[in-house]
C-alpha cells in the first residue's frame, strides 16, 4: 500500500531524481555460473552473492528504485552496495563494462570536443568469434608496452592479437594521455553504473568519454589558423627585413653622397687653394718682374753717373739742345761710355 501511494503521488521527474539518489547498479555473480550479473539481468530464481564478501545477496527489481542487489540485513555487515568505496566502485564498473561487450550491447561512445562543444561519436564494433575481452574469467588485466614502459588496460576489447579499443573506468584519478595508445576511451565509473541502471535495453546504450579532446574539424581550423599565424609572422618578418635593408641601403647611399660630396668639397678647396697659390706667386713673379725691370730701369752707369738706355735694340736720336743721344722707346740717354768700351771691345 506504501508503495502505491508513493507511485501515485509522485511525478515523472520526481520520480526520476528519486531514482538518480537510490542504489548503485553494483553487480553480483551468479553462484551456478561464476558469471558477473548486472540487475537488469538478474532474475530471482538464480542465486547470488556478494563480489567482495562472497556471502548471499537477493535482487531488488521494484517499480520506483533502480533495480538493485541488497544483502540479507542479519547476516552480514557488507557495505558493498549500500555505500560501496572508491575501488569497488572501480572494480565493478570494470566488470560492468566487460559484460556489456560481452552481451553484444549496441554500445557508442560520445566525446565533447573542448573547443566547439560538438559530439565526436564512436560505434563500438559487436565482438565476434576471434574477439577476446580482458579481464578475462581469470580477473587477468590486458598488458602490453607503450612509450617503452609496460601498461595495463582497465578493459582491453581485443580481436586477432590486435587492439579494437581500450576502455579506462576513471573514479578519482584520470588517465595520462601519453600512456595508452589509440584507440582509447575513459569513463567515469558512477556515471557508467547509473546509465546502466536506467537502460531498458533498447536502442544503442550511449556512453560519455570523459577525456579532454578536441575533434578533428577543430584540429584542422587551429592548424589552419596556427599555419596562416606563421605565414603572417614569416610574411611581417620579411617585409621588416626588406624594410630594414632598404633603410640601410638609402642609409649606405646617403652616406655614399656625402663621402662623394665632401670629396668633392674637398677636391674643389684644393683646387681654389691651388689657384690662390698660382695667383699669389704670378702676383709675386709680376711684382719681382716689376721690381728687376724698375731696378734695371732706373740703374746707373757706374762711370758717367747716366741713367741709360738699356733696351736691347735701341734706337736714338739726338736732341737738339745738348745734343746728347735719346733712345726713341725708353726716352733714356745713351751712356757716354759705351764708345770706350766699344772702343776697347775692337
Amino acid at each position: 500500500m506504501i508503495m502505491k501511494e508513493v507511485n501515485q503521488s509522485t511525478d515523472p521527474k520526481m520520480e526520476n531524481e528519486y531514482k538518480s539518489m537510490t542504489h548503485l547498479s553494483m553487480g553480483a555473480i551468479n553462484t551456478q555460473t561464476d558469471a558477473y550479473i548486472q540487475p537488469n539481468h538478474a532474475t530471482k530464481s538464480d542465486e547470488y552473492k556478494c563480489p567482495c564478501c562472497s556471502k548471499g545477496v537477493f535482487i531488488r527489481q521494484g517499480e520506483v528504485r533502480r533495480h538493485h542487489f541488497a544483502h540479507t540485513r542479519s547476516e552480514n555487515p557488507c557495505a558493498y552496495y549500500s555505500s560501496p568505496s572508491e575501488s569497488q566502485i572501480h572494480k565493478d564498473a570494470k566488470m560492468l563494462m566487460k559484460d556489456l561487450l560481452e552481451r553484444k550491447i549496441p554500445i557508442r561512445i560520445t566525446r565533447p570536443c573542448t573547443s566547439c562543444n560538438n559530439l565526436d561519436i564512436f560505434d563500438i564494433p559487436e565482438i565476434t568469434s576471434t574477439s577476446r575481452i580482458y579481464p578475462d574469467a581469470n580477473g587477468k588485466e590486458y598488458t602490453f608496452r607503450y612509450n617503452e614502459s609496460p601498461k595495463s588496460a582497465d578493459v582491453a576489447y581485443i580481436d586477432c592479437d590486435k587492439i579494437v579499443y581500450i576502455f579506462e573506468i576513471c573514479h578519482t584519478h584520470k588517465t595520462h594521455e601519453e600512456d595508452r595508445p589509440e584507440p582509447w576511451v575513459e569513463i567515469d565509473a558512477t556515471g557508467l553504473h547509473n546509465l546502466v541502471g536506467d537502460y531498458k535495453h533498447k536502442g544503442t546504450l550511449d556512453i560519455p568519454c570523459i577525456r579532454c579532446k578536441t575533434c578533428k574539424p577543430c584540429i584542422w581550423t587551429r592548424l589552419v589558423r596556427k599555419l596562416q599565424q606563421c605565414i603572417r609572422t614569416e610574411l611581417e618578418l620579411k617585409q621588416q627585413q626588406e624594410r630594414v635593408e632598404k633603410e640601410t641601403q638609402q642609409r649606405i647611399q646617403k652616406e655614399l653622397e656625402r663621402i662623394q660630396q665632401q670629396e668633392k668639397d674637398e677636391k674643389e678647396t684644393q683646387q681654389r687653394i691651388q689657384k690662390e697659390l698660382e695667383l699669389k706667386q704670378q702676383q709675386e713673379q709680376a711684382e719681382k718682374e716689376l721690381i728687376t725691370k724698375l731696378s734695371e730701369k732706373n740703374r746707373k752707369c757706374i762711370s758717367c753717373g747716366v741713367n741709360y738706355c738699356k733696351c736691347e735694340q735701341p734706337t736714338f736720336i739726338k736732341y737738339e739742345y745738348n745734343n746728347k743721344l735719346v733712345c726713341t722707346s725708353c726716352r733714356q740717354y745713351r751712356c757716354s761710355c759705351m764708345k770706350i768700351t766699344e772702343f776697347f771691345k775692337t
